[in-house]
């Protein structure tokens, strides 16, 4: 099992997060990737606690930061991002097209909702 940390610097913060996850065995899972502010993301770095995605937005970096914990090996995963407006979804849709692979819509990456 795999965590990843996502930096995506010129992201605006979204409104919603959720990463969906292929299974081993097949199928796939949801599950949504809440908010934490600095001082809950370093009580659960300290503690050591990875048990639940989350997102936060670095002061120091200047971006926002993805944690996802406890990711399948081998298997993909999809992080989606929704932003309340569609200026925030538009910026997020140009930042991120770079990263994305041909087959993918900028526009469903960053949906404004």
């Amino acid at each position: 099992r795999r965590s990843w940390r996502l930096l995506l610097h010129g992201v605006p913060p979204p409104t919603h997060a959720s990463v969906r996850a292929q299974q081993p065995r097949g199928g796939a899972a949801e599950t949504a990737v809440v908010f934490a502010d600095p001082p809950t993301v370093e009580r659960r770095r300290r503690a050591g606690e990875r048990s639940s995605p989350l997102w936060y937005f670095d002061a120091e970096l200047l971006c926002v930061v993805v944690w996802l914990f406890d990711l399948p090996a081998g298997t993909s995963a999809e992080l989606t991002l929704r932003f309340d407006d569609e200026r925030a979804a538009r910026l997020a849709a140009t930042v991120l097209a770079p990263l994305l692979s041909p087959r993918d819509d900028p526009a469903a990456a960053a949906s404004a909702g």
